[in-house]
């Protein structure tokens, strides 16, 4: 749960020197011992996205929970809530991308890893957890993470037709957006 570990010192961002040590080939990325490397969300969907392109038939692929779909019949999918429980998410026929994007994992006391590049802090954000089913991936987990941050404006412009959101507010109910606004989910 959040706040439940230990609370630590925010990590000094590394300056460009920590780069000397990366080398890159063709399709290969080194990294020097003891570099860790977080593409993020973004990363993560471009990968699937890439990777999906070798597939055939029916799949679902999964790069940490954005998720490429491509089914020849409609099918459900589960997503875990904010309590644990699962929600069953129809998914239409065809190529599609679904994501999820929560401030409840990759939390510590005091915040969570959606950083306010304003403040240099955990961003205030009106939801803890939004799923999004798109037409690609890459849509999905963009959106996702525009909506946890509570830019409406920017989903009405770039939501294509078709696409469904479902967040959970900050006392776990569960809400959709539908024709650029938000309504209660009756479930």
């Amino acid at each position: 749960a959040p706040g439940a570990g230990p609370v630590r010192p925010a990590a000094p961002v590394p300056g460009l020197d920590v780069l000397a040590g990366v080398t890159v080939d063709d399709d290969l990325i080194r990294l020097p011992r003891g570099l860790r490397l977080d593409l993020g969300g973004t990363a993560k969907s471009w990968i699937a996205a890439q990777a999906a392109r070798f597939l055939s038939g029916d799949a679902l692929l999964d790069a940490g929970g954005d998720l490429h779909t491509q089914f020849t019949r409609p099918g459900t999918l589960g997503v875990r809530t904010p309590d644990g429980s699962p929600l069953f998410l129809n998914v239409g026929a065809g190529v599609g991308g679904v994501a999820t994007s929560s401030v409840l994992t990759r939390a510590w006391a005091g915040g969570h890893h959606l950083i306010d590049p304003r403040t240099a802090r955990p961003a205030t954000t009106p939801w803890v957890q939004v799923t999004v089913l798109a037409g690609r991936v890459t849509v999905a987990e963009t959106l996702a993470k525009l909506a946890l941050l509570g830019a409406d404006d920017l989903l009405r412009d770039l939501a294509p037709p078709g696409t469904r959101l479902i967040a959970f507010d900050h006392a776990r109910r569960a809400h959709t957006w539908e024709d650029g606004s938000w309504g209660r989910w009756a479930a």
